[in-house]
């Protein structure tokens, strides 16, 4: 079991962010990781075909499968949204040091190898190597759903803030994991084999109030989580966001009589796809009707309390109300 005894101070620096460079981290571990990829198995097969024929062994060496990625891979986010060229930036001023010392531990599991030895040796050298790899493999396998990824991080923060507002942290951190349990400021993280990894889960922590980082994340399922506590980083917990089972819903509306003899078929469709919050161009290639034909409907649906919108940067992204919910729920039975 692994205890983080945390003061005032931390208490009043809990913070929520998300990370690029987190998401092509545990993305990276669910595609070659079978147990971990049932969850994501649409996006594993078109990954892996966006992947066919390219090599990425800096990437593949950092990553130790099943226990432990490399926490310069896994830096603690510096802002509460950080873009990916700003965690490249700070991917690529880690200390020598530290990429040592991570590497070290890699190699002591798994035994040496080329791209490891590289590590150790330059690896300043090494990391451009790694940073050419991440950018192909964020280009292929995250930047084309990344609006819909961080949409989903950034309403599980939301959620998450409110949540401990209401009920304090003892209940948001329970709902995080059943992993985590809170007792009078101790936290508790009680997961994973003390055989395999004496030093990795089972040791005591003594935060000195630099607060904890609590990151969603978008490639974990269920009550998955990791966690960073160490000497060289501000202390971070990384979990499962709500809304992950949103990945596996189809495209492609299904249709339902009864509710587009009331409501009508344009309408009907345009519910039932909105069980994923989506901008209306992409509603539009969902249904293969024209942006002009969503707008129109998307008015009716708004006035009528079954739609609500909001913006996220540059797009605005419309979803089901909770009244909209219930009139889907009520034509499913």
């Amino acid at each position: 079991m692994i205890s983080i005894q945390l003061n005032h101070e931390d208490l009043n620096h809990i913070r929520f962010a998300y990370s690029p460079l987190m998401e092509v981290s545990m993305s990276f571990w669910v595609l070659y990781d079978p147990c971990d990829g049932t969850h994501f198995a649409d996006w594993i097969a078109e990954t892996r075909r966006a992947l066919a024929g390219i090599e990425l062994p800096y990437m593949q060496a950092t990553v130790l499968f099943k226990h432990f990625i490399a926490d310069f891979m896994t830096l603690p986010p510096a802002s509460p949204a950080s873009t990916f060229e700003d965690e490249i930036e700070r991917l690529r001023a880690v200390p020598p040091g530290l990429i040592r010392k991570n590497i070290e531990y890699i190699v002591y599991r798994v035994g040496q190898n080329v791209y490891l030895d590289h590590y150790l040796t330059h690896p300043h050298e090494a990391v451009e190597h790694l940073i050419q790899e991440i950018r192909v493999y964020w280009e292929r396998a995250i930047a084309p759903h990344w609006q819909r990824i961080s949409l989903i991080l950034e309403k599980d923060i939301l959620y998450r803030a409110r949540q401990m507002a209401l009920y304090g942290i003892g209940s948001t951190f329970s709902d995080i994991s059943h992993f985590i349990s809170y007792q009078t400021q101790s936290l508790y993280i009680n997961r994973g084999s003390a055989e395999l990894a004496p030093t990795f889960y089972n040791y005591a922590y003594q935060s000195d109030g630099a607060g904890l980082y609590l990151v969603p994340t978008f490639f974990k399922t269920g009550n998955g989580l990791s966690w960073q506590i160490t000497e060289d980083f501000k202390p971070m917990l990384v979990y499962a966001a709500r809304g992950t089972g949103l990945w596996q819903q189809s495209n492609t509306a299904e249709p339902n009589e009864a509710m587009e003899i009331i409501v009508g078929s344009g309408k009907s469709r345009l519910m039932q796809s909105l069980l994923d919050p989506s901008t209306t161009g992409e509603l539009a290639d969902k249904l293969a009707v024209t942006a002009g034909a969503v707008s129109q409907h998307l008015n009716r649906l708004t006035q009528a309390g079954l739609v609500v919108s909001h913006r996220q940067g540059n797009y605005v992204y419309h979803e089901l109300s909770e009244r909209g919910k219930k009139l889907i729920e009520l034509f499913a039975e």
